[in-house]
């Protein structure tokens, strides 16, 4: 850290950051050196002491983000988030690309991905017996389909092709909505893996 800009390397190592540590970071201010910056009063421009750098507005867009789940908390089931509310990084990297903080969000980035978090994985072979949820979402991907999880919902495409596939294949309950309700329980319960897998990263770092 040189003076009060952000030593990006060190905060890039932690899975978990605090609301109020990212909105400094927001600022390209290091959180630890958020007591020593100054800005000019705007009531006293010319003024010689200063006032401390306000951070409030980026809070509250974090906190936003908590409480409609862009952004991930930690722990996940925090009611009331405020400033001291921790964010799992891998949710943040994202919505900050989305927000305009491109420069930030690729200093936070350990995955090297330029657009949001993978939510599916590469085609993978799935036992005819895995119930019909796994089956079909591995099936979707097979066919080239995908799905996407944003501002609290799924989306999926190719659900037409997975849907003639079903029917040819004598499978059972193959109308558009039975099939998108079992790729929507089966992409959530892949999502809330990952997100599991995300949280214990953050337990390791304490």
């Amino acid at each position: 850290m040189r003076g009060t800009s952000a030593n990006y390397a060190d905060w890039r190592g932690l899975s978990t950051i605090k609301i109020w540590e990212v909105a400094a970071l927001m600022h390209g201010i290091d959180p630890r050196a958020l007591g020593d910056v100054l800005v000019a009063d705007p009531d006293d421009p010319s003024g010689f002491y200063g006032m401390p750098l306000d951070t409030s507005f980026e809070e509250r867009m974090l906190i936003s983000a908590v409480q409609t789940q862009d952004v991930l908390c930690f722990p996940a089931n925090v009611s009331a988030p405020d400033s001291t509310s921790s964010v799992v990084k891998a949710s943040l990297v994202p919505w900050l690309r989305a927000r305009g903080f491109t420069g930030l969000a690729g200093e936070l980035d350990t995955t090297q991905n330029t657009v949001d978090l993978p939510t599916q994985a590469p085609p993978a072979a799935i036992s005819p017996a895995a119930p019909d949820p796994e089956r079909r979402l591995a099936k979707l991907t097979e066919l080239g389909g995908t799905y996407k999880y944003r501002n609290g919902k799924w989306s999926f495409t190719g659900i037409g092709k997975l849907e003639n596939s079903e029917r040819n294949a004598d499978h059972k309950r193959c109308s558009q909505k039975t099939i998108r309700d079992d790729l929507i329980e089966a992409a959530q319960s892949e999502r809330e893996l990952k997100q599991a897998g995300a949280l214990q990263g953050g337990l390791g770092q304490r």
